[in-house]
């Protein structure tokens, strides 16, 4: 959702949509829009500085362009065990997952990076950095601030105009008989990336190993990992082979919590496997 709302306990009844909320002074400071159900009490409002910029570029150019960058992402401070495992940045924006045909997958951005501000404005939350990156022009680049591995670092990314619709989050992929594979404390065996089975498996990526199977009620499980996901790297660690996978899951602590990079169609996210 790509803006903020004004949390009202004005009475807002069916048919109150679009009209105006105002102040004790009379003024319009928003555009009724949602409640939570009937009678509750709970209303919300778009504010009316948005909507001013929304009736502003319909009138100059007929639509609304959003900026897009093809992120999915959460607050540092809400993901206690991802803090746990990343030290030296208290606040700031987790890229929980990347869109592969967005503009962030052809930066330098990567899962788990952590964005500290937007053109050197702090960014604390997902809505603020929304907010930020709603004022950027299509195509101009736009210079992130980003915490990895205990550095601060600009990344460039030039936002695209928002897609009309937003890829699936998993997409469901073809059965394919699992061959002999690397047997996991996760609960899930691994077989290599070929080429033939990116393209079947839709993923637009060579270097990586693919989930075969995975055991019901297993730490994989439990943590959204199916069969024909892609695992892309464990711990920040690319793996492009069964042998680097094994490798560094054997370095990995699953009492600390591991990091697997995974593919799942045109959607790339990061998942946290601990062991209770």
């Amino acid at each position: 959702m790509d803006q903020d709302f004004i949390q009202t306990d004005a009475l807002i009844n069916p048919g109150n949509s679009g009209g105006p909320l105002v102040n004790i002074d009379g003024e319009v400071i928003g555009i009724n829009t949602l409640i939570q159900g009937l009678h509750s009490g709970i209303g919300f409002a778009i504010p009316s500085n948005l909507a001013k910029e929304v009736s502003d570029q319909l009138i100059a150019a007929g639509k609304f362009i959003r900026p897009y960058l093809g992120i999915g992402m959460k607050a540092i401070r809400d993901q206690v065990e991802l803090r746990e495992l990343i030290a030296g940045v208290k606040e700031g924006v987790v890229v929980m997952t990347i869109s592969t045909n967005g503009p962030a997958a052809r930066s330098d951005l990567k899962l788990t990076d952590i964005i500290t501000a937007v053109d050197g404005e702090p960014v604390t939350t997902p809505q603020q950095l929304r907010t930020a990156i709603r004022g950027k022009k299509i195509g101009m680049p736009v210079t992130l601030e980003v915490f990895r591995q205990g550095k601060t670092i600009p990344i460039k990314v030039s936002p695209i105009e928002w897609p009309d619709q937003t890829p699936p989050l998993v997409t469901k992929a073809k059965s394919a008989p699992a061959p002999k594979a690397v047997n996991l404390d996760l609960g899930i065996t691994v077989k290599p990336l070929t080429p033939a089975l990116a393209s079947q498996l839709g993923v637009g990526v060579t270097e990586g190993v693919v989930v075969a199977t995975v055991e019901k009620n297993s730490l994989a499980a439990r943590n959204r990992i199916r069969p024909g996901d892609v695992v892309t790297a464990v711990n920040q660690q690319p793996v492009g082979s069964r042998k680097q996978y094994q490798a560094e899951l054997d370095k990995a602590d699953v009492k600390k919590g591991v990091v697997l990079n995974v593919i799942s169609g045109n959607i790339a996210r990061f998942e946290i496997l601990k062991a209770e």
